[in-house]
Order: structure tokens, then C-alpha cells, then sequence
């Protein structure tokens, strides 16, 4: 029963921060790669614009980062629930404490995952897209000039 209502409070908090997760890291995502863009036209990285550029694009990709990092590790949590209850000795439980464990069990058989608005899973792969989507960019537009 308390597994449940676990499970309940999760699904809500997935729910209502789906939204919210989903358009900071798409802005932040945006201004990744507008930064990006922005540093393949500016002539060098030691004047006071290229720094300030720099270290904004720093801050944006340790920010996203943080976010994805935090949804690997709830995926990888869920996982080690999962395998910790599968292992368990639970020959001298008794018999309410069997269904528990297995309510819990069958709650864990799906991972848990943090959602940004629907679209894709907040985890190190997206960071990962995110920054090769960025060198792309920059590649893109420093070969134009």
C-alpha cells in the first residue's frame, strides 16, 4: 500500500515538473547553442566579449550537465532498488511482510525516469546530444567564414 502511494507521489511530481524541466533545458539547450554560434564570430577568445561568451557557455553546460546527471542517477537508483529487492532473503518473512515485498517488487519493475515535458528523457545521453549538436554548430559556421 505505501509502495503505491509512492508510486502516486512520483507519477504527480513527474507530472508537474515534466513542463518545467522540459523549457529550462530547452533554454538552456538554445542558448548552447546560440553561444556557440556566437563564439565562431567573434575574432578572439582573450578579449573581454570572448571571455564573458565563454564563461556563459561554461555555466550553461555545467547547468545541463547537473540536470541530466541527476536523471542518470534516478534511472541507475531504481535499477539497484530493483536488484537490492530481487536478493533479499525473504524466507523468514511472514506473510504480510511477503505481499509488501512483493508490491514493492512489482513496483520497481518499471524504471523510474525524469521526462522533460514528454519529448526526452532527462539523463547523460541528452547531455551528451547537446554538446555534439553545439560542436556541430560551431563547426558548421567557423568553416563559413
Amino acid at each position: 500500500m505505501e509502495a503505491n502511494y509512492f508510486c502516486r507521489f512520483f507519477d504527480t511530481f513527474q507530472e508537474s515538473s515534466s513542463f518545467v524541466f522540459g523549457l529550462m533545458l530547452t533554454v538552456n539547450m538554445l542558448t548552447i547553442v546560440t553561444i556557440s554560434l556566437l563564439l565562431t564570430r567573434i575574432d578572439s577568445l582573450l578579449t573581454f566579449d570572448g571571455a564573458k561568451f565563454c564563461l556563459i557557455f561554461s555555466i550553461e553546460v555545467v547547468n545541463i550537465f547537473i540536470y541530466t546527471y541527476c536523471g542518470s542517477m534516478l534511472i541507475e537508483e531504481s535499477r539497484q532498488i530493483q536488484k537490492s529487492l530481487y536478493s533479499i532473503n525473504w524466507y523468514g518473512f511472514n506473510s504480510s511482510q511477503k505481499k509488501i515485498l512483493n508490491i514493492f517488487q512489482i513496483q520497481t519493475a518499471s524504471k523510474f525516469l525524469l521526462m522533460a515535458a514528454g519529448l526526452y528523457e532527462i539523463n547523460l545521453d541528452t547531455f551528451i546530444q547537446v554538446i555534439q549538436t553545439a560542436y556541430s554548430v560551431f563547426n558548421v559556421f567557423k568553416n563559413l567564414k
